[in-house]
């Protein structure tokens, strides 16, 4: 459970550091679609979901943040990537610990399966998790490591049960070059 910690701790990190960006207008915080598309394509290319639209930026401190969202206030896909080369060992360690059955009390999200596949040309490991939201919303979420252009990266993929098509998230996955 302390591994799973971890990575939740870096997911809520990188959620709060947007979250103080956000409130702090002298960072580099940006809503403009075309920013973000740009800050986007900083961290990797791809292939974006049908119905999927920029919506916000961050770009600070080395750190790098692209979002993007259907338009219904639960579905996210989140880009994060550090220039630091140090976060990727982290990182990696901290997703190396999760596998299916393990559950974060904190977050309500259990680890429902893991597979490999190839990103960016590195194998790479994709973890899905469900849980519920502060909605209470049944949602699951995809999450992968990779090699951006500029340092380690990471995705996250957040969308409800409801909707949820693993086929589509993996057709998503691969598109990223």
């Amino acid at each position: 459970m302390k591994n799973t910690n971890k990575l939740f701790t870096v997911l809520i990190i990188s959620l709060s550091l947007l979250s103080l960006i956000a409130c702090n207008p002298l960072q580099s915080f940006n809503l403009d679609s075309d920013q973000v598309v740009e800050n986007a394509a900083d961290i990797t290319d791809f292939d974006l979901p049908e119905g999927y639209q920029p919506d916000f930026s961050v770009n600070v401190n080395g750190y790098r943040i692209a979002a993007f969202n259907p338009g219904d206030g639960i579905s996210h896909i989140y880009f994060l990537q550090s220039e630091n080369e140090v976060d990727e060992e982290t990182l990696q360690k901290a997703l190396d610990k999760l596998v299916p059955g393990t559950k974060d009390r904190e977050s309500r999200m259990k680890v429902l399966e893991t597979y490999a596949m190839v990103i960016r040309g590195e194998d790479t490991t994709v973890i899905i998790n469900e849980g519920i939201n502060s909605e209470n919303v049944k949602y699951r979420q995809a999450m992968a490591a990779f090699p951006g252009k500029l340092g380690p990266a990471m995705i996250v993929i957040s969308e409800p049960t409801s909707t949820w098509d693993q086929e589509k998230i993996n057709v998503f996955l691969e598109s990223i070059r």
